[in-house]
């Protein structure tokens, strides 16, 4: 999964699992959020957005489970491919 760029003063990029409806958001403060069971219909919705950070407020943000990943966690995803990593990180934390 490579990370998609939004053009907006508050989102960074994202990224998409569809088969787990999981969204990586990351902000341009640099945070990192994953949100689950997120249908893909949101994430269409958000890269079409005229405004894709009042679209976050309005449709993702408080609409979805969401857990915030901390420094360690954004170097374990610097480092290595997604999809492996991230799932055995959550694991952990679950």
């Amino acid at each position: 999964m490579k990370e998609i760029p939004l053009d907006s003063s508050v989102l960074s990029g994202f990224k998409y699992d569809a088969d787990g409806q999981q969204l990586w958001l990351r902000f341009r403060t640099g945070h990192l959020y994953v949100y689950q069971m997120v249908p893909a219909t949101v994430i269409q919705a958000l890269i079409e957005a005229p405004s894709q950070g009042q679209y976050f407020n309005s449709a993702i943000r408080g609409c979805f489970p969401c857990q915030r990943l901390w420094a360690n966690a954004l170097l374990i995803l610097c480092s290595f491919e997604i999809d492996f990593h991230v799932q055995k990180l959550l694991e952990c934390w679950t």
